[in-house]
């Protein structure tokens, strides 16, 4: 036995007096051994699991420092996978690839007035040809405004 510890901290103790002693549930505790919790077994006696504080305390003590680290490594990867995708990101708004999701809406219904207003200036006297290119028209607004809500929706995750 080591003399560093007490006499309580080397002798060894039941399952149930180290639930009283820990205030760990006998359940957990029985889920610590199968995990690796040190422990004595007395075949003998059918309360055969003997634990002795000190080895079971220096177990939990290493088991939570596993767990910090894991932890730690788990926010580490996610830490680098974020600057990862925003470093991807930022690289594809510099090449171009995504713009400013609002500065295109703007841009493409700029273009759309621009076309009415020239439409709408043709003369009066060639009303049955402004009928007849007006559907044209609307159905070229149409398609292009399908197309680009259509790019713009499959990224709109854009700037």
């Amino acid at each position: 036995m080591n003399e560093d510890f007490p006499p309580a901290l080397t002798k060894t103790f039941s399952r149930l007096e180290l639930a009283k002693l820990s205030g760990l549930p006998p359940k957990k505790i029985d889920a610590f051994v199968r995990a690796g919790m040190p422990v004595r077994r007395n075949p003998e006696k059918k309360e055969a699991l003997r634990f002795e504080l000190k080895a079971v305390f220096n177990w939990l003590a290493d088991e939570r420092n596993k767990e910090a680290v894991d932890d730690l490594t788990l926010e580490r990867q996610r830490k680098l996978r974020l600057e990862n995708e925003k470093l991807e990101h930022d690289s594809k708004v510099r090449s171009g690839e995504f713009g400013p999701l609002n500065e295109i809406r703007a841009e493409v219904a700029e273009g759309v007035e621009q076309i009415r207003r020239h439409f709408l200036s043709v003369p009066a006297r060639m009303t049955s040809l402004r009928a007849h290119v007006h559907a044209d028209m609307v159905q070229a607004i149409n398609n292009f405004s399908t197309r680009v809500n259509e790019k713009i929706g499959a990224n709109d995750a854009v700037a």
